[in-house]
């Protein structure tokens, strides 16, 4: 997105596709986690929340202060040639069951993120 912003000014971004980004730092620790904790089975990890692409790249441009052109669009005006769900945020109950949810807020861990690379 960063990029994109810098390269050409204006963005166009997918507003009815929703998500739940996630920070791979967070991913990471909450696999080590469920490795060391958890019962076997099959668990989601994602961050809390949802949004969508549209509000991500958004809350990227206003925590780095990039100025950009953002416009949203829909998954038809965008013209992708790969079809997406338009909601695709996983259940992360069973984690929550186990007392071993540790994933943050996905507006946190992009905070996170984009520190750690030196964004912001």
């Amino acid at each position: 997105m960063l990029k994109l912003a810098r390269e050409k000014g204006k963005v166009r971004v997918v507003n009815d596709q929703i998500t739940a980004p996630t920070y791979t730092l967070d991913l990471a620790r909450q696999i080590l986690t469920i490795l060391e904790k958890a019962p076997f089975g099959l668990y989601h990890a994602t961050a809390q929340g949802q949004c969508s692409h549209y509000e991500f790249a958004k809350e990227i441009f206003r925590l780095t202060n990039q100025p950009v052109d953002l416009k949203a669009v829909t998954s038809k005006e965008f013209g992708a040639i790969a079809r997406r769900p338009h909601y695709s945020v996983l259940s992360n109950e069973k984690l929550k069951k186990h007392g071993l949810y540790l994933m943050l807020k996905w507006r946190d861990g992009l905070k996170a993120y984009l520190k750690e690379k030196g964004y912001i």
